[in-house]
Order: structure tokens, then C-alpha cells, then sequence
């Protein structure tokens, strides 16, 4: 049975845990660290951008990193703070570079938040997802944390990139972390995990509801809101060019040459499997 919210709150409290303790093989691509704002910290490199919010009661980590990389990740973060305890990971979906230290981080103590949907996660052709340990508590479509005075509100906005997709909203600072709803490139949608290329886009469209003024992805650099809008209006435009073809009559085989990308700045390598499953969410939702 999952923790209710006192419970894992009591649970982040009472099982503090060093960052030093249990390291595993370190990895040069763990990058140095970077200030977003005063008390938050971005860790980028050796799997997903690893976020490093201090409070007044230990330190939230948005993001571990891909396996092997606990002991890299650990060492960035005693150059922030030596100190103060890691109390809480939450983990914005369930891909192996956000999740591969997960299991290292459980071992001392330190709770993993997920949605709801990874303690359904399979993927028997990914031995990190497949064999690691479930997380310590998971919530439907909203959780508020607040540790030593610092709020993070996080959020499940349904099926897009994955069924697993996490936002993590910090309101006093104006960030937030959107996991692998945003990209430098075109959108990847993890149709296996439950992910569906319209629930991207009314994925953000929620997100751009939320005041906010600097986006942190999963890969890559922060970027601003103006930045996710227009990512947002592509992905817009990439749907209502898929679904007119596919109203049109046009076969799954023959979209991927069909659908004109190039002023999107895109160059679509979807698998056919994928055109398969795109197909057929735009049938079913014609109702045909």
C-alpha cells in the first residue's frame, strides 16, 4: 500500500540521508552545476537535467540520472551544500535517466515520488525499469510538498510523452519542470507507457495556465515560456496536419511522407510502429 501524504512527509523527515553515502561508479558526463535562482540548483548531464531545491529542512531533487551516475550526482551536489540532507526525488517520468538512481536513493532512505501509473510501468527490454525498486509513493493528477517552508506543486496533466508525466511547478521561484514534454527536437511519444501525441498538447496547453517564467526540461537547456508556447503551436500544427491526412483517407505506411514538417524546423524519424499507433489515435478519435 502507498503512503498517504503524512505519512510520507513523516517519512522524508525522519530518514535523512547523505548524499556521500552508498556511492556507486562515477561518471564524467555528470555535469557542474548551474544557479536557476537563489536555492535551485540544475545538475545537468549523465541522464535527465537533475533539479537541486534547498529548503530550510533538506534538499528536493527533481530528476535522478541514468544507472551508474549516484556517485557523480552525489558529488555535485555536496559542492552546492555539504551539509543538508537529500529528504525527497521526484521523478518527472519513468525513462531510465530520470529513474536509474532511483534505487540508490531509496537505499538511504530518501522517498521517490511518482504518478500513479509507474507502479504499472513495464518494459521487459529495459533491465533498470523492469528489475528497480517501485517508488515510495505515488499521487493521481495532483500533490502539494512543502518542505521546511518551500512549496512544490506537482502535477499530472494525463497521457502525453508517457502515462508517468510529472510536473514539477515551484510558484515562489517561477520555474518549472516539465520532464519530456519539452524538446530541442520534434516530439517522441512513448506510445508503449500509454503516451499519445494529442495529450502532449493538452498537456501543455495546462502547463501554459500556470504563472511561470523559465521551463527546465528533461535534456538540454532552461528555456523561457515564450519558448514552450511556440514548441507548443508546432506540435499544434503537427496535429492538425496528422489528422487532416488521416481523415483524409490516408494510410498509416504513407503519413510519414506525407506530412510536411520542414517550416516546422522538424525532421520526423518516428518508427512505423509509431505512424501505426498515430493512425489509429486519430481514427478512433473520428470515430471511425
Amino acid at each position: 500500500m502507498f503512503l498517504k501524504r503524512a505519512a510520507i512527509l513523516a517519512l522524508l523527515v525522519s530518514c535523512p540521508a547523505r548524499a556521500d553515502e552508498h556511492p556507486v561508479a562515477p561518471s564524467d558526463q555528470v555535469q557542474a552545476s548551474q544557479v536557476v535562482k537563489n536555492g535551485l540548483y540544475l545538475i545537468p548531464g549523465g541522464g535527465a537535467n537533475t533539479l537541486v531545491r534547498l529548503s530550510g529542512n533538506g534538499i528536493i531533487l527533481i530528476d535522478g540520472k541514468s544507472a551508474g551516475n549516484y556517485a557523480a550526482l552525489a558529488s555535485r551536489i555536496r559542492k552546492i551544500v555539504d551539509e543538508l540532507p537529500i529528504r525527497v526525488l521526484v521523478t518527472t517520468n519513468q525513462g531510465a535517466s530520470h529513474t536509474g538512481t532511483n534505487a540508490d536513493f531509496l537505499r538511504q532512505g530518501v522517498g521517490v515520488i511518482a504518478q500513479d501509473n509507474a507502479k504499472s510501468v513495464v518494459r521487459s527490454d529495459d533491465p533498470v525499469l523492469r528489475d528497480s525498486a517501485p517508488p515510495s509513493f505515488t499521487f493521481a493528477s495532483r500533490y502539494s510538498l512543502k518542505l521546511g517552508g518551500v512549496p512544490v506543486e506537482l502535477r499530472h496533466f494525463g497521457n502525453g510523452y508517457s502515462n508517468t508525466d510529472v510536473v514539477a511547478y515551484f510558484p515562489d521561484l517561477k520555474v518549472i519542470a516539465v520532464g519530456d514534454l519539452f524538446t530541442s527536437g520534434p516530439p517522441s511519444v512513448e506510445f508503449e507507457n500509454g503516451g499519445s501525441l494529442t495529450g502532449w498538447s493538452a498537456a501543455l496547453g495546462e502547463i501554459l495556465k500556470l504563472d511561470f517564467a523559465q521551463v527546465v526540461p528533461a535534456k538540454g537547456s532552461i528555456v523561457s515560456r515564450s519558448e514552450l508556447e511556440s514548441y507548443k503551436t508546432r506540435l499544434d500544427t503537427l496535429i492538425s496536419r496528422i489528422c487532416a491526412l488521416v481523415h483524409a483517407g490516408v494510410r498509416a505506411q504513407d503519413l510519414s511522407a506525407r506530412v510536411e514538417t520542414n517550416d516546422l524546423g522538424w525532421q520526423l524519424s518516428w518508427s512505423e510502429e509509431s505512424w501505426a499507433r498515430i493512425h489509429s489515435e486519430f481514427l478512433q478519435q473520428a470515430g471511425r
